[in-house]
């Protein structure tokens, strides 16, 4: 791609984001001690060490500055209040493929390994497609490898359905491309 095309197709998402508007998320309750809401920017602290705790490398510069302009629109965390950290993070962007069809790329979803085969990964990807279906777009996208039986199970019990499967030369591994439509 070229650098001038990078640009444009960056132009285009900042455009498109335009149509998540001022919608907050809302908070929601996943138990006494849980809730999730929107992306704060004094998150960003624990954002990074949530992300090292789930093995991920962390959000590079472009994923900071979404984070920064629309970080309460399309990225939702999961917080213990009783510890008053982040504990499950699913982060939003889009991309060209996503801008042409008027859908929104699920670019990362994680929950501590302590707290995962609770349902928890589930509901912050219900309280996302509440979300989003109320800014008009037209769905959700989202790549899960195949070896990841968890997340695909998650996704396919709402409704995501395979459009896609392919290698990945960089991750090295069997993909999924699957979107969810309303």
């Amino acid at each position: 791609m070229s650098r001038r095309h990078a640009h444009y197709t960056i132009l285009r998402g900042f455009v498109t984001s335009l149509k998540v508007g001022r919608i907050r998320a809302e908070p929601s309750r996943c138990s006494s001690t849980l809730s999730i809401r929107g992306w704060r920017w004094f998150d960003m602290r624990s954002t990074n060490s949530l992300l090292r705790q789930v093995g991920h490398t962390g959000f590079g510069r472009l994923q900071v500055i979404r984070l920064f302009l629309h970080g309460s629109q399309t990225t939702f965390v999961l917080v213990d209040e009783g510890e008053r950290s982040l504990v499950g993070i699913d982060h939003f962007y889009f991309n060209e493929r996503d801008i042409k069809a008027s859908t929104i790329h699920e670019g990362f979803i994680g929950v501590l390994p302590e707290l995962r085969g609770q349902g928890l990964a589930t509901e912050l990807r219900t309280c996302a497609i509440e979300h989003f279906r109320k800014s008009g777009l037209k769905g959700i996208s989202t790549r899960i490898s195949t070896g990841n039986a968890a997340s695909l199970r998650s996704a396919e019990k709402l409704g995501f359905r395979v459009i896609e499967a392919y290698w990945d030369d960089v991750l090295d591994e069997d993909r999924l491309y699957l979107q969810l439509r309303w």
